[in-house]
């Protein structure tokens, strides 16, 4: 059997991988390897992950980067680059585009080892964004990249990359909400919209994000909804920083907990009926459950969910949300397109890797 390397370090990557995962284990030909970067190595954010998602513990996890003279970066590749010495994979397969994503590309284009890159050809065309380059710099150095979307594909083509390298898969995480949405019943809760926020642009300062909140709240409670919050730890630094939160988190508008789980968050999906949220999976998955999202950012690389009227992009602007929660507690989302595949997209990519291999 030939080796396949996954690098995963976050938790969006974990989840995605999990679906790959289960197909790998059903291929009489490739057998696939986890490296664990632990850039995101907090037990919720990582490892409890793993036995959420009923999927190995991975055979290889790097120590979580430390301080020191080289950057979080420079100590992923170093380490990655060994690892890949020593075992010599037939290919190595990234995901997405974070730090861990650029260091294992890297790692593998400098020992010529075969790159693939699954989420390949998503454009935000926002360069403020590391991850913007990141997925751009990865597309432009892998063999073989899979796109979940025409979207994704019409990118990579415009951009000049060989048509035969770009291959239409799918979304992989379609996949996984099919599978694990099976396996979960909606949360019992009154009526809610279900909130995540964790992007710097609207965390950081602590000062507008708790003004933030307060229109959300505002705007939940016009809409008769709860908001069902559960605070990422970079956001509840921000917050515990003011003297007020600590009251205002008493709201009974609010309904505050930890991270959840990936099967915890589909059972929210579920339960729920609206998605406000800054994060570009859980827009996705908001669609894949058939919820109406507004996205909380300035712009989203599902274009193809706001284009249908599935989502809307209202940044932090108060009034767009208002204007937008409105809208949707009237309208409904109508005829679900099938934007992303068949919920067979993992079983697809390992097919074609077989083909690439043979």
């Amino acid at each position: 059997m030939k080796e396949i390397i996954s690098i995963v370090g976050t938790r969006p990557q974990i989840i995605k991988s999990a679906a790959l995962t289960r197909a790998f284990a059903s291929s009489a030909l490739l057998k696939e390897t986890v490296i664990h970067t632990r850039q995101h190595y907090s037990a919720n954010m990582s490892s409890d992950l793993f036995v959420d998602l009923g999927i190995p513990i991975p055979a290889l996890e790097l120590d979580p980067p430390t301080s020191s003279d080289s950057s979080p970066y420079d100590q992923m590749f170093a380490h990655i680059y060994d690892l890949l010495v020593n075992r010599n994979p037939a290919v190595v397969l990234v995901y997405g585009d974070t730090t861990s994503t650029l260091a294992g590309a890297r790692s593998a284009v400098a020992l010529g080892i075969p790159l693939i890159h699954i989420e390949a050809g998503l454009r935000s065309f926002n360069m403020e964004m590391p991850e913007e380059y990141n997925r751009i710099e990865t597309d432009k150095i892998s063999n073989l990249l899979f796109c979940p979307t025409d979207t994704a594909v019409s990118n990579l083509l415009n951009e000049g990359v060989e048509a035969k390298k770009v291959i239409r898969c799918g979304d992989i995480m379609f996949d996984n909400a099919m599978h694990y949405g099976q396996q979960v019943e909606a949360m019992d809760l009154p009526p809610y919209a279900f909130l995540t926020l964790h992007r710097p642009s609207n965390v950081d300062d602590s000062e507008k994000l708790f003004a933030f909140l307060q229109g959300l709240v505002e705007t939940a409670e016009e809409n008769g909804l709860k908001l069902l919050f559960p605070i990422h730890h970079r956001t509840k630094q921000s917050l515990e920083k003011l003297d007020v939160w600590n009251s205002f988190s008493k709201n009974e508008t609010l309904i505050l907990t930890e991270p959840f789980t990936y099967t915890d968050t589909l059972r929210a999906l579920k339960g729920c009926s609206q998605v406000w949220t800054d994060s570009g999976g859980l827009s996705k998955e908001a669609f894949f459950l058939e919820k109406p999202c507004l996205i909380l950012r300035s712009e989203t690389e599902w274009v193809e969910l706001v284009e249908n009227g599935y989502a809307l992009v209202v940044h932090n602007n108060l009034e767009k949300i208002k204007a937008a929660a409105k809208h949707y507690a009237q309208t409904s989302l109508g005829e679900i397109l099938p934007l992303y595949g068949d919920g067979h997209s993992a079983e697809f990519i390992v097919s074609t890797l077989e083909q690439f291999l043979a």
